[in-house]
């Protein structure tokens, strides 16, 4: 360590440079360029703190500011209550308040796709010949062949009929459970008349389900049939 460094400085438009360097002198630049980086990245280090620091500060000011928001909406309309209902005494007021709030709360019902569209077959029974129509009033009329051709032995259970409307409601038909009922060697014809469901029209009407299950409680068959396709065209 006691001899010096020996730096050349090399050009090609010029003749070659030599420079004797202490190597004190050197260690102290070398060190000064570390202090410098370690220095810049430091600064750059605390820059994205404060920036990170600020921004979740500007999110919890803007959610104070919508809590603030609601807050205020919900105290005008307690305000505007007062204002328009004034003749409601304050037991009934609660009341009336708890039973917006209940509805309110109260979930959408969900729709079950599998329940009303999901599909069944056994292959013990055969549905043949189905047609559906309105008849006279607000009477619907639907009949089908019911045969158990595939099957070596006779059948007994019941068909269940279901109306599906547009917006994914069921509604059981108001049929005599009898007049379901089936006891076959080979085929039988199903006809029956029921009413359209109390505030359901004809327009609100998507298809029917035909569901058949044996007296054993076993479902051979099941699914939902598009009224255009089992409505007679005229």
């Amino acid at each position: 360590m006691g001899g010096k460094y020996r730096v050349l400085l090399m050009r090609d438009d010029d003749h070659v440079r030599r420079f004797r360097v202490n190597p004190l002198w050197f260690w102290l630049i070398l060190a000064t360029i570390l202090t410098l980086a370690m220095v810049a990245a430091g600064g750059a280090y605390g820059a994205y703190t404060l920036w990170d620091k600020n921004q979740k500060m500007a999110q919890e000011r803007a959610g104070m500011e919508k809590q603030l928001k609601d807050a205020e909406g919900a105290l005008e309309s307690c305000r505007n209550e007062k204002k328009f209902s004034p003749s409601i005494n304050p037991v009934d007021q609660k009341l009336l308040i708890e039973s917006i709030n209940k509805k309110k709360q109260e979930p959408k019902a969900s729709i079950d796709l599998v329940k009303i569209m999901g599909q069944v077959d056994l292959e013990q029974v055969a549905i043949r010949n189905l047609n559906f129509k309105q008849v006279e009033g607000s009477g619907l009329r639907f009949t089908f062949d019911l045969d158990n051709e595939k099957s070596k032995k006779a059948l007994s259970g019941a068909a269940e009929i279901y109306l599906i409307t547009t917006d994914g409601q069921s509604f059981g038909a108001d049929v005599e459970k009898e007049k379901l009922r089936f006891n076959i060697q080979r085929y039988k014809t199903i006809d029956i008349t029921f009413p359209l469901p109390e505030g359901i029209g004809m327009e609100k009407l998507f298809g029917l389900r035909l569901v058949i299950g044996l007296s054993s409680g076993s479902q051979v068959f099941a699914k939902t049939f598009q009224l255009s396709e089992i409505t007679p065209k005229e």
